[in-house]
């Protein structure tokens, strides 16, 4: 700008034109890739969903998207999701990470164990009678063992209010 000001343009324009090409860390030129844009390419196998019809329109989940589900309330957003984590938990070898960002942690896990066991457990009059039997209790613990702990699932831990947020924004 100062240079403009001063009419000094010429000036800028060498600095512009001989200027090194600059290409800031994980951005990319279609020209500096060209090569290896027509080279070998491999193709990583897709995780199929279990519904048929999902695959054929969109060939399964491939590792490192993102899937983002969204929809109006009550559409079963949370229910797919849910269904989704737990088909991968159960039919993959891959780790499995879930960011639930309008639940907490207990009741991301609530959701998986849920469909693991058959029954609504988020919900705390189906769950303290089943967990106060001591048979369905061990159920519990072991479906929690084989889901989240021998499994290695993650979910975030990040539920609260404002106030608890704040700090870290």
């Amino acid at each position: 700008n100062e240079i403009l000001l001063a009419e000094e343009s010429e000036v800028f324009n060498q600095a512009f034109q001989s200027a090194e090409p600059y290409e800031p860390d994980g951005l990319i030129t279609g020209a500096s890739r060209k090569e290896d844009y027509f080279s070998e390419r491999v193709n990583e196998k897709s995780i199929p969903y279990p519904w048929k019809g999902l695959n054929k329109k969109i060939h399964g989940l491939r590792k490192s998207e993102l899937v983002l589900i969204a929809g109006g309330t009550g559409l079963g957003k949370s229910t797919l999701t849910r269904e989704l984590t737990h088909w991968l938990i159960t039919n993959t070898e891959d780790n499995v990470g879930v960011f639930a960002l309008e639940e907490n942690w207990k009741r991301t896990y609530d959701g998986i164990l849920s469909i693991e066991l058959n029954k609504t457990l988020d919900l705390e009059h189906i769950r303290e009678p089943y967990m106060a039997n001591e048979s369905n209790r061990k159920k519990y613990e072991n479906a929690y063992d084989k889901l989240i702990i021998n499994r290695g699932t993650v979910v975030n831990d990040d539920w609260g209010d404002y106030e608890d947020r704040k700090s870290v924004v």
